[in-house]
């Protein structure tokens, strides 16, 4: 008998430790005094020497316990949703944690308690340390972005932002980080696309002028088009660069355009006075031609080239024009003096 009641006083002992054990590891030591009860009256029944007692209350010690176990298992699963959903609003990638969450849920409904204690733990903690990494990549994203900023914009207001999103991180707020950093990027990227757009907005002015004065508008217009795509992309230096390249190229166009205009203004009345002249021009006239034609293709430089020739061709016909309307002037004079000097016919 002796023998017997040693048994059974290890079994119920070893439940009862159990049962304890059990609910200490799911940190419910308060829920432990719900079980209270069955402790004191399995000892008793062992003082008393009745054992089916002692193993009734202890294993209902362990019945308790085990319902107190599903209890918390859901409840951590219940957070873990809550965590998960938090987690799927803030744009965080929580397939890892969904996986857990449901297996965890397989294995409670298949009554394989510890593994799906497991699994829930491992569940919640996953899906907070997925909110963690993702809004400290935010975070820092945001403020890398801050800190590659090409050039002026307002930013007090931006690093306030991103100083409380860092604090918010520093307390395990992942909601308000992702949202501070989100708004911190938000402002960023709407002063740089209106300082972009600015120089955009100039740019397409600058076309507008460039028609007016009939430049060919082929690589200004490609500048724009780039300077918008870039801005659309979110490359704002590169938009800002291209923007400005554009209106570059329309005033160098439009500049090169007026000097070859003042060119071939300049050679026409050139040719006209050479032409009152009757000097020899069909050489100036062929290229000033030449020049038109190019000017119509804007190219400019050849236009410049052509009227600078024509005006060297025209100046040296017109030139020797001049002498020639002198020489022929000092030889009708001489002519004429030599009438009135030679002696009349009546005086010899």
């Amino acid at each position: 008998f002796a023998v017997f009641a040693g048994i059974f006083t290890e079994v119920v002992r070893t439940t009862l430790e159990e049962a304890k054990d059990l609910l200490v590891n799911l940190d419910v030591s308060a829920d432990i005094d719900t079980s209270s009860e069955h402790y004191i009256e399995a000892e008793n029944a062992l003082e008393e020497q009745d054992y089916v007692s002692a193993l009734a209350n202890a294993d209902a010690a362990m019945a308790n316990a085990r319902v107190i176990q599903v209890q918390i298992i859901e409840e951590i699963l219940s957070e873990t949703d809550v965590e998960n959903q938090r987690g799927e609003g803030m744009g965080t990638d929580m397939e890892s944690s969904l996986e857990m969450t449901s297996k965890a849920r397989e294995e409670l409904a298949t009554g394989n308690l510890e593994e799906a204690q497991t699994l829930a733990i491992n569940a919640r903690r996953e899906s907070r340390s997925l909110q963690q990494v993702f809004s400290s990549q935010l975070l820092q994203a945001s403020k890398a972005a801050v800190a590659a900023v090409p050039f002026h914009v307002e930013l007090d207001d931006i690093q306030e932002l991103l100083t409380s999103a860092t604090n918010n991180l520093e307390e395990g707020e992942f909601e308000a980080t992702v949202d501070a950093a989100k708004q911190a990027r938000e402002l960023l990227d709407d002063r740089l696309e209106g300082e972009v757009g600015s120089y955009i907005v100039k740019a397409e002015e600058d076309i507008e002028k460039g028609k007016e004065v009939g430049i060919d508008l082929t690589g200004p217009k490609e500048h724009l088009k780039d300077a918008k795509t870039h801005l659309e992309e979110l490359r704002y230096l590169e938009g800002q660069e291209a923007a400005r390249k554009c209106s570059d190229q329309v005033a160098d166009l439009i500049d090169k355009h007026e000097q070859a205009q003042g060119a071939l203004a300049d050679l026409m009345e050139l040719i006209e006075r050479a032409t009152r002249a009757r000097a020899k021009l069909s050489e100036s006239m062929d290229m000033q031609e030449a020049a038109e034609d190019a000017m119509d293709e804007h190219d400019y430089d050849r236009v410049m080239e052509l009227a600078a020739l024509a005006v060297e061709d025209a100046n040296r016909s017109y030139e020797a024009r001049v002498k020639e309307a002198i020489s022929d002037a000092e030889s009708t004079l001489n002519t004429l003096c030599l009438l009135y000097t030679s002696p009349s016919p009546r005086d010899s």
